[in-house]
C-alpha cells in the first residue's frame, strides 16, 4: 500500500510537468496575467492601504509619545522617591529635633503660665486674707470699743463723782 501511494505521488509530479519539455514561451501568458492582476489590485488598494498605514503610523506615534511621556514621569517619580529615601533619615531627625524644640518651648510656656497663675492666686489669697484680717480687726476693735464704752458708762453712771469728772473732761 505504501509503495502504491509513493508511486502515485511521484507520477503526479511527472504529469504536472507535461512531457518535460518546458520553454520560456509557456511562462509569458501567466506572467502577463499576473502583471495585469497585480497592477489592478495595486491601483485599487493603494489608497486604502496608504490610509490604513498612515492611520497606524499616527496611532503608533501617539502611543510612542505617550509612552515617552509616561517614561519621563516614571523616571522623575523614581528620582523623587530615591531622593526621598535618601533624605528620609535627615527629615526624620529634623522632625524629631523640631518636635523636641516645640516640646521644650511648650513646656516652658506652660511652666511660665502655671507660675503666673499660681503667683496671681497667691497674691489674690494674700489680699483676701488682708481684707478679712482688717474686717476682723475692725469688728474686734468696734466690739472692744463698745464694751469699753458700756463698761465706762456703767461705771460713770454708777458713781456721780466720776460722772462730773467725765463731763468736765469732755467739755474741755
Amino acid at each position: 500500500m505504501k509503495q502504491f501511494l509513493i508511486c502515485l505521488i511521484f507520477s503526479f509530479n511527472v504529469f504536472g510537468a507535461g512531457d518535460g519539455h518546458g520553454s520560456v514561451t509557456d511562462l509569458i501568458w501567466p506572467a502577463i496575467n499576473f502583471c495585469i492582476l497585480f497592477s489592478f489590485l495595486f491601483y485599487k488598494l493603494r489608497t486604502p492601504l496608504a490610509e490604513g498605514y498612515q492611520k497606524l503610523s499616527t496611532e503608533f506615534e501617539s502611543k510612542f509619545n505617550s509612552a515617552k511621556i509616561a517614561e519621563e514621569s516614571a523616571k522623575k517619580f523614581l528620582e523623587e522617591q530615591k531622593l526621598a529615601k535618601e533624605n528620609a533619615s535627615i527629615t526624620i531627625k529634623s522632625l524629631e529635633q523640631e518636635h523636641e524644640v516645640n516640646k521644650d518651648n511648650q513646656r516652658k510656656v506652660l511652666e511660665s503660665e502655671y507660675e503666673q497663675k499660681t503667683n496671681k492666686l497667691y497674691s489674690d489669697y494674700e489680699n483676701k486674707l488682708k481684707g478679712e484680717r482688717k474686717k476682723v480687726e475692725s469688728q474686734i476693735s468696734s466690739n472692744l470699743l463698745e464694751s469699753i464704752i458700756k463698761k465706762t458708762s456703767s461705771v460713770i453712771s454708777g458713781d456721780p463723782e466720776s460722772k462730773n469728772k467725765a463731763l468736765k473732761k469732755f467739755l474741755q
